[in-house]
């Protein structure tokens, strides 16, 4: 019984000392109490000692309260010298108002019969070690989600055809972000090469220099990082100006420990939906992500980051930094606000990488993709 709770969620909790105390008082000096228990035989039969045994044990407040009893075959003996320890058990469950089950080892060792007549007294029939520990594992599961406050309802999506659409440059588009609360590397707008380099300096190398109004930029070759001085960014505003709409130079993110996507989508049957997996160069490798629906609650998204196939990069691979994962949260939190707040405009976003740095040192946005319905309602700015 103890091997099959071996990494699950439920577990056999140790005994007090007090309780270990009551429960030893039932049993004598021969029997070793331990959680979970085996009482022996020296009772068996005695039903006011196994009423004493089991009312101790029960009267320690577990979540469940489960009985190994394996029932003889009815064609073959008499099985009235199993019901004394039955009675026992069910007296000391109402007694303490507790929820309890009776686990055979085998399914053939309880019959349709018997199982009919337990659950008549209130007490669930199991059958086997393994499928019993799943069981309770699932009822906690369910449990769990009962005692959570209820999540708020669904933001629905919104008919967009009727309006057109505009996809906001990355400097506008972390304005936007920043306004709301996501973290973004500290970046300037700028229209020339000189420009760049007083940006570049007076920002700190090494930065990044991006060119404004591209919206994928890797593949375009639209962007340059990591320029270590002067020269670097001079010449790389030069090749990048005739790109785009302008230049956008920002502070490079370092000591990164790992990289996430976070898109926001609307989808017409279900509205607008949150996409959560690893980032950056992992997203066409490893197609690693999960979905939430809008707004999901900050344990779900903690949840559904640590359920991709690349949590280890954010709980410490192979003695890396651990993540600062509280962070992570927190800007997708902020991804939810924002689409709260301008709900019936965001029709698309998308952080590509959203870089986690190394525990207390936070998560950046380094690149943004907003696309929002375009109206005389709504204000672009930087």
């Amino acid at each position: 019984m103890a091997d099959s709770a071996e990494g699950r969620r439920v577990r056999f909790r140790e005994l007090t000392p007090q309780q270990a105390g009551k429960l030893k008082a039932t049993l004598g000096p021969l029997v070793t109490v331990a959680n979970p228990l085996d009482y022996h035989t020296f009772i068996w039969a005695d039903e006011p000692a196994m009423t004493a045994t089991f009312s101790a044990l029960v009267g320690a407040g577990f979540d469940l309260n489960l009985l190994v009893l394996d029932f003889p075959r009815g064609d073959r003996c008499s099985d009235a010298d199993w019901w004394p320890t039955l009675r026992a058990f069910e007296t000391a469950l109402k007694t303490h108002q507790a929820k309890g089950a009776v686990v055979a080892s085998l399914p053939e060792n309880l019959s349709e019969v018997q199982a009919a007549e337990l659950l008549a007294r209130g007490i669930v029939p199991l059958a086997g070690f393994d499928d019993a520990l799943s069981a309770a594992e699932a009822a906690a599961t369910i449990g769990t989600a009962w005692l959570a406050p209820p999540p708020p309802p669904v933001v629905t999506a919104e008919a967009t055809a009727n309006g057109t659409t505009k996809t906001l440059d990355e400097a506008v588009a972390k304005a936007l972000l920043a306004r709301h609360g996501v973290r973004v590397p500290v970046g300037r707008r700028v229209d020339g090469v000189d420009a760049a380099v007083d940006a570049a300096e007076a920002r700190g190398f090494p930065v990044a220099v991006k060119a404004l109004g591209v919206a994928h930029k890797t593949e375009a070759a639209a962007v340059r990082l990591n320029l270590q001085s002067p020269s670097a960014v001079r010449a790389a505003a030069a090749d990048l100006l005739p790109l785009g709409s302008g230049l956008y130079v920002e502070r490079m993110i370092g000591d990164a420990v790992a990289e996430l996507i976070v898109g926001l989508t609307r989808d017409p049957p279900f509205g607008q939906v949150l996409t959560l997996g690893a980032g950056g160069v992992l997203v066409e490798l490893l197609h690693d992500t999960t979905t939430l629906l809008v707004p999901a609650g900050r344990r779900e998204i903690e949840g559904a980051l640590l359920g991709l196939r690349s949590a280890a990069l954010l709980t410490g691979y192979r003695g890396r930094p651990k993540a600062d994962l509280a962070a992570a949260v927190d800007a997708i939190e902020a991804v939810q606000r924002l689409a709260l707040d301008e709900a019936g405009t965001i029709v698309e976003l998308d952080i590509n990488p959203l870089i986690v740095c190394a525990e207390g040192q936070g998560a950046f946005a380094a690149d943004a993709l907003i696309v929002r319905r375009h109206n005389a309602d709504v204000q672009d700015t930087e």
